[in-house]
């Protein structure tokens, strides 16, 4: 029989097995998925100078998601209302675009309702788990009840790299299914708000 090299491949007994085995138990009870994001956000998580934002009644504003990892399994969603009102409401989604059709197609699940009357950091469960790839680009559509309603976001300037879009929608029922491409609109000077999807080791440690 061949000799085992002293540390290589191979099986361990005695004081080197209780070694490794603890180091193993350790290394996998202290690391995090390498490959599942914690966060899908309309922008990085903190960022400098946020405005109060408000929205136009029945317009639906999309924007590009930021994409950091290579898998999402998301579990709960994230606004802050900054000037509540009593009564209103924001949606958030997100959608998938399918460059074949040219649509925006809303991602099951992802859709949640916050109210608008309380100020401060807001936070919703989805219905399930969702689990998105970085192959595909998404955008997070946010619509208003209540033009009056403010949340943290951004105001896009004029001559912005990326200008929000919006798609006439409706701010008081559940957002379309399909947002047909040709039917966007470009504004440079619109309000986006900050909406950021979360997994569920992100929504219980941040």
């Amino acid at each position: 029989m061949a000799r085992q090299i002293p540390g290589g491949r191979g099986v361990k007994f005695g004081r080197d097995a209780d070694v490794m085995a603890r180091e193993s138990f350790d290394e996998r009870a202290t690391r995090f998925p390498s490959r599942d994001g914690w966060a899908l956000s309309t922008f990085p998580h903190l960022v400098a100078d946020a405005n109060t934002i408000t929205f136009t009644i029945d317009r639906l504003v999309l924007i590009p998601a930021v994409l950091t990892s290579k898998e999402y399994r998301l579990y709960e969603v994230r606004i802050c209302v900054d000037v509540p009102q009593a009564g209103s409401t924001i949606r958030a989604a997100i959608y998938l675009y399918k460059e074949r059709t040219g649509d925006l197609l809303k991602v099951p699940y992802t859709e949640a309702v916050f109210s608008g009357a309380t100020a401060g950091q807001i936070s919703e469960v989805l219905d399930e788990e969702v689990h998105l790839t970085d192959d595909r680009q998404y955008f997070i559509g946010t619509n208003s009840s209540n033009a009056a309603l403010g949340v943290l976001g951004k105001v896009a300037a004029n001559g912005a790299i990326a200008a929000p879009l919006y798609y006439p929608a409706s701010s008081t029922s559940s957002q379309p299914k399909i947002v047909p491409i040709d039917r966007l609109t470009k504004a440079s000077t619109i309000g986006a708000p900050m909406v950021t999807y979360l997994s569920q080791e992100a929504a219980e440690m941040i």
